[in-house]
């Protein structure tokens, strides 16, 4: 059992390693977010119209979510696609 738990906190860590950022989540008062669009991708592999959205998502559901990439750091095209 203890390997099985150090194997999961592994592979938790190099998951993370991953990540370019951590999203600024103190900066969003609910109980809504912003209508700009500004897309982010989350380390969930999911699209968010908005890192204000990505944050209510951690926030609702308690699971840690980094940003692997925003709008600002890639070329200017937008695509819905991590």
């Amino acid at each position: 059992a203890l390997i099985d738990f150090f194997n999961k906190m592994t592979n938790y860590q190099l998951s993370q390693s991953h990540w370019k950022e951590t999203p600024n989540c103190d900066q969003y008062k609910l109980p809504g977010c912003p209508r700009d669009f500004s897309p982010v991708c989350g380390s969930d592999m999911s699209t968010y119209p908005t890192e204000c959205v990505l944050c209510m998502k951690i926030r609702q559901e308690g699971k840690v979510v980094g940003l692997k990439r925003t709008s600002s750091h890639e070329n200017t095209k937008i695509t819905t696609n991590c």
